[in-house]
């Protein structure tokens, strides 16, 4: 088998992305190459911020098209790539965009490393720019062995960082579900949800909690028993 031919192709970065210096070495091992006619040949590398951490979720497309997302040490293979030139472009969120091209002839492999800057201009080992929307809790009333149970409390706790709390009391909702937004929680966190349930005949409260994650603007979580 023919040796894999070991190429750093460094992408030209847009909108104020860095070059990596030529010759530079990449801190990983090629996967093996394919023999010549067979179907394709690979691109495989890393994407990295600034300070050469690692980037995971990276999208990379190969002429528009969507074909791998990098892993949690920032690394990606694609193979079945046919020979001729093709255009790259790496995208992540909070990240400046990167494109460049690379050539493969018949079974051959490529190994790239992209850098990519941060949007928001943090110095290296800084995080990106937080994410935020409304998280909204909505609560509805239930019947146990034929007691009716109606919302009494809501409260949200943010897990982790500045511990922010959102909470709201009702009396004698009857019928009727309640709603907390929660404002400016932030993407990728979880939050403790805590609902308590009331009957209003005999006295007696109902508590139960989840631990919803953010994940999607405007999110709303529905609760309707314990």
């Amino acid at each position: 088998m023919k040796n894999v031919c070991r190429v750093l192709l460094v992408l030209l970065l847009l909108l104020g992305g860095s070059l990596l210096p030529a010759g530079a070495e990449l801190p990983f091992r090629l996967p093996e190459g394919l023999e010549p006619g067979q179907d394709g040949g690979v691109v495989a590398g890393r994407v990295q911020d600034s300070s050469g951490k690692g980037l995971y979720g990276a999208s990379i497309k190969i002429n528009g098209s969507e074909r791998a997302r990098t892993d949690h040490r920032g690394g990606f293979r694609i193979s079945g790539v046919p020979a001729g030139e093709h255009g790259i472009t790496v995208y992540l969120s909070g990240y400046r965009t990167a494109k460049g091209t690379v050539s493969l002839g018949p079974g051959e492999s490529r190994d790239i490393l992209i850098s990519l800057s941060s949007i928001s201009g943090d110095p290296p080992g800084q995080s990106p720019e937080v994410r935020r929307t409304r998280l909204t809790i909505q609560a509805h009333p239930f019947r146990s062995d034929g007691a009716r149970y109606t919302v009494r409390r809501i409260e949200v706790t943010e897990q982790g960082g500045a511990g922010r709390t959102w909470k709201n009391t009702w009396y004698r909702t009857y019928d009727s579900y309640v709603e907390l937004p929660c404002d400016d929680a932030e993407f990728g966190r979880y939050y403790r949800v805590t609902v308590t349930w009331y009957n209003w005949r005999s006295r007696d409260e109902v508590t139960s909690s989840w631990e919803p994650r953010v994940w999607r603007d405007s999110q709303k979580e529905s609760y309707s028993r314990p």
